[in-house]
């Protein structure tokens, strides 16, 4: 009775194995064939992606790239580009494409439509982008700089030139890609700032400067003085003043405020911070012969000269503001050693508008204690009231008749102020 039993059981256990065993086949099946599909898909030819969108059908990412060794090929790949939208019609990278085939066939309605679906789908820099470059080739420069907005808000900083670029393409006006393309946070203004002056664009990126200085955090104030130096070259007095001085009023820079009305335009001139030659702070010169040297502990600069300098140089300089028609006294607190008298050491100012020189007869700076050397000027008049731009510099000119000095020269303190 009981081996009758265990018999009639057999074919109902093996049945159920077999049955349970069909998943397992099934999902073997399939996973050797989606690895031969991902094989095909890596050989980069055609026939081969065509084999992988037929073995993994459905499969977006094989028919993007099918799409793209298409039109590499100068093929139509619209299809491709419609079944990969189906299998996955949330993928922006699908519309882009599709969309960008369209503007290719000249149906440039269908194209916006498309681009503006993948931006609805995408909130990222991409969508963004293609439709800024759309709008351009469209020749819409307010949807392109719309889109450029758009995009500048989201992406990524070394994305950002790209879109700066692409807004000056249809010649658009300065304030315009300011008011319209330019998001007001401080680190889209810094990169444009940045790029404007990399392009030499210094008159577009004045509202730049003056807006994010208003705003700017330390990581902004290099790029803000990169733009003073600009101004600064460009002989651009009250807006390198602005520059400096709303940075100086905001405590970003530890200097005061330069005033060119009451006299007080030279920085740091009691030497108490490094000199970081920007802006209007003092400018070290890297010159053969010549090592300039700054000592926190008792703040002062050492020149030391090899005798191997050139024989006319500036180991220092420094910009400063005068207002015209009025006397200055300069004072420079030093002390030399082994600089004999008369050798050509001495301080100069120079015009930034025509290099003329204002002190001639500056005296030659050597004594071996220290001491107060003083020199006093009246400023020319100028073609307007405003502020003069001036270079002071302590200058080397070898005297006709003497060797090249060898020794060093110590600044502890120079002032510059008006005198009665």
């Amino acid at each position: 009775m009981t081996s009758k039993r265990t018999a009639s059981h057999i074919p109902t256990t093996a049945f159920l194995a077999m049955v349970s065993a069909i998943p397992l086949c099934f999902a073997a099946y399939w996973s050797i064939r989606l690895a031969v599909a991902d094989r095909f898909s890596r050989s980069g030819s055609i026939p081969d992606l065509q084999r992988a969108t037929r073995l993994a059908p459905g499969n977006a990412p094989y028919l993007l790239r099918l799409a793209e060794l298409e039109d590499g090929e100068g093929q139509d790949a619209s299809a491709a580009l419609k079944q990969a939208a189906t299998a996955n019609p949330l993928n922006s990278a699908v519309w882009l494409r599709l969309g960008l085939q369209a503007e290719l066939k000249g149906d440039m309605a269908a194209a916006g439509k498309i681009l503006l679906h993948a931006a609805q789908l995408d909130r990222q820099f991409r969508p963004r982008w293609e439709l800024a470059g759309f709008y351009v080739r469209r020749n819409d420069p307010r949807q392109s700089r719309h889109w450029a907005r758009e995009a500048l808000r989201i992406g990524d900083p070394a994305d950002f030139p790209a879109v700066f670029r692409l807004c000056w393409t249809l010649g658009a006006q300065a304030e315009d890609i300011w008011r319209e393309a330019i998001p007001k946070t401080p680190v889209v203004m810094e990169q444009y700032l940045g790029f404007l002056l990399a392009e030499n664009k210094l008159d577009a990126a004045a509202p730049v400067a003056a807006q994010l200085g208003e705003v700017a955090e330390a990581p902004q104030v290099r790029s803000l003085l990169a733009y003073c130096d600009a101004a600064i070259a460009a002989k651009q007095t009250s807006k390198a003043l602005s520059c400096w001085n709303t940075l100086s009023r905001r405590h970003l820079l530890p200097y005061p405020v330069i005033d060119p009305s009451t006299g007080n335009s030279l920085v740091n001139g009691n030497f108490q911070r490094t000199p970081s030659s920007l802006g209007f702070d003092w400018r070290p010169a890297n010159i053969a012969g010549i090592s300039v040297n700054y000592d926190e502990i008792s703040p002062h600069i050492r020149i030391a000269f090899s005798g191997k300098q050139p024989e006319s140089c500036e180991p220092l300089t420094t910009w400063v503001a005068l207002e015209p028609m009025r006397k200055f006294r300069l004072a420079c607190r030093y002390e030399t050693a082994a600089i004999p008298p008369g050798s050509g050491l001495k301080w100069q100012l120079y015009s930034a508008a025509n290099g003329a020189q204002i002190i001639p007869d500056a005296p030659s700076l050597s004594h071996e204690n220290q001491t107060t050397a003083t020199m006093d000027f009246r400023t020319p008049e100028g073609v307007s009231h405003e502020p003069q731009l001036w270079r002071l510099a302590l200058a080397y000119q070898r005297t006709p008749g003497t060797v090249r000095i060898e020794g060093s020269v110590r600044l502890a303190d120079v002032s510059l102020e008006f005198a009665r």
